[in-house]
């Protein structure tokens, strides 16, 4: 179950998610690949809502399950380029996954931030 995007393969099951009802597995060809369907085009990641009690390490910070699915959704293997740091979700997914991670950040304060974050 790979699609391409200039000329690398996306590994849809890397980021599979589980049948849930498992006479799925029986049914046609649904079980070829194991107990894993692709997870589709919607995916539902819980989003921490900032309060009085929560500080977004940035202004735009996005889910880092939204990060991670990407990177194993890319099957990178040698490192990631993130042009736009920001709070620096891109390099912990990425640290997290084994890879080399570069980037560039414009704001001084917002890069000695992430530069804690990221130790």
């Amino acid at each position: 179950m790979f699609s391409s995007y200039g000329g690398k393969d996306l590994d849809r099951l890397g980021i599979g998610v589980e049948f849930s009802d498992k006479t799925n597995l029986k049914r046609g060809s649904r079980g070829k690949h194991g107990d894993l369907h692709c997870a589709g085009d919607i995916w539902f990641i819980p989003y921490e809502t900032t309060g009085s009690s929560k500080k977004k390490a940035h202004v735009y910070e996005y889910p880092l399950e939204l990060v991670q699915r990407c990177v194993e959704l890319s099957s990178a293997s040698v490192g990631i380029f993130d042009p736009f740091m920001g709070s620096g979700q891109t390099a912990i997914a990425g640290k997290a996954a084994g890879l080399d991670v570069y980037g560039s950040e414009i704001n001084p304060l917002t890069y000695k931030e992430l530069l804690e974050r990221i130790k």
